[in-house]
């Protein structure tokens, strides 16, 4: 009889440090001298981002030498035959959303006792493993009601200017202002302001968090790793422009609520 355990990796970011001591539990597991082995099997495979990948069918002295560029993907399988049964481990590893094929560890022995101690020693090690930012995901949907009104009112506003203008109409916060609103009237507008902000709040909220996947491999060198480097050109975007825009609607709502 096989008992199976699963383990699914997620909001996680694994360095080499991390995927080195899972390597290391997952080896661990082979069979020793004194056990009496049939058969024994060992492979590996290591994707790179660009299609390049490598295989190799015995444990390397050093993992890390092969994370000498950024790393995509990563899966081991280390298979025995023992006297007193089969014993079983599947790695896989992807930058990216979690999955339960693509991101999973999977655990089969006709031990029982073998199966739920190294289950226990791999959640261990998910357990001390950095964790991933997951704020904009599980917040996306207050933060789309927090970004929709400034976007919608930007793009509100510039509208209206361009068909008064087109129009040859002069305008300006003051003659917004100054207009006759009833509440119906202003219900409607908060609403069309609202409903306008939607789709691109939530396209700069989708862009955000696919800087920070469920598990994030930072397996190469630092400065060579795309999703560091756009996190650094979001951050810039975001202090040239984002904070701008949010800090101009707040202007223009203190201004016109106070008749400025």
């Amino acid at each position: 009889m096989e008992f199976s355990r699963r383990i699914v990796i997620t909001d996680v970011v694994i360095d080499e440090k991390s995927v080195v001591d899972l390597i290391e539990i997952c080896l661990e597991q082979r069979p020793t001298r004194r056990e009496n082995k049939w058969e024994h099997r060992f492979s590996c495979e290591i994707s790179y981002y660009g299609g390049s990948e490598v295989r190799f069918d015995e444990s390397p002295r050093k993992f890390t030498d092969y994370f000498d560029k950024p790393v995509q993907g990563l899966s081991l399988t280390i298979q025995s035959q023992l006297k007193s049964g089969s014993r079983f481990i599947s790695l896989a590893l992807n930058h990216g959303e979690a999955g339960y094929k693509t991101t999973a560890i999977s655990i089969t022995g006709e031990d029982e006792n073998w199966v739920n101690s190294t289950y226990t020693q791999l959640s261990d090690w998910l357990k001390h493993t950095p964790s991933q930012f997951t704020w904009i995901s599980k917040k996306r949907f207050w933060l789309i009601q927090v970004l929709a009104p400034p976007f919608g009112y930007i793009i509100f506003t510039k509208f209206y200017w361009l068909t008064k203008s087109l129009e040859g109409a002069t305008v300006s916060a003051a003659k917004v202002a100054d207009a006759s609103w009833t509440p119906g009237r202003i219900t409607m507008l908060i609403a069309t302001i609202w409903i306008t902000g939607i789709v691109p709040a939530a396209i700069l909220l989708d862009q955000l968090k696919s800087l920070w996947p469920s598990v994030e491999l930072n397996l190469g060198p630092r400065h060579l790793l795309k999703h560091i480097y756009e996190r650094k050109k979001w951050e810039l975007i975001s202090a040239m422009i984002v904070l701008p825009v949010l800090g101009g609607f707040v202007y223009d709502i203190v201004k016109l609520a106070f008749g400025l």
